[in-house]
């Protein structure tokens, strides 16, 4: 019980010593910040390598369009943008894990 109550007199002090130096509480908010971005930024490109692998198992002679190198800039940019909007929309998943595994570090 006394462990418990040391540790949340220290939580407390933490605390209050964040609302004496919000100049630390700023970094410490900006650096959340950084990290959720590299997250995301992170489930993105995990996505996009997962959406090009299911692009490679396509038939290409199925293909609507036959516009060669223009059409594959096309589809990875458009895969590009795709993985981003799962990544933004949080649906996946992976973003927050990595943000909450690397927040407590």
């Amino acid at each position: 019980m006394e462990t418990k109550i040391n540790s949340q007199n220290l939580k407390f002090k933490n605390q209050i010593n964040n609302f004496k130096n919000p100049v630390k509480l700023k970094k410490s908010f900006q650096k959340n910040e950084e990290l959720r971005k590299a997250s995301l930024e992170f489930e993105a490109m995990f996505i996009k390598q997962m959406l090009e692998s299911m692009k490679k198992t396509l038939n290409k002679d199925q293909n609507l369009l036959n516009g060669g190198q223009v059409e594959e800039i096309f589809e990875d940019m458009l895969c590009e943008q795709r993985a981003k909007q799962i990544a933004q929309a949080q649906s996946f998943g992976l973003a927050n894990l990595i943000y909450n595994q690397l927040q407590k570090k």
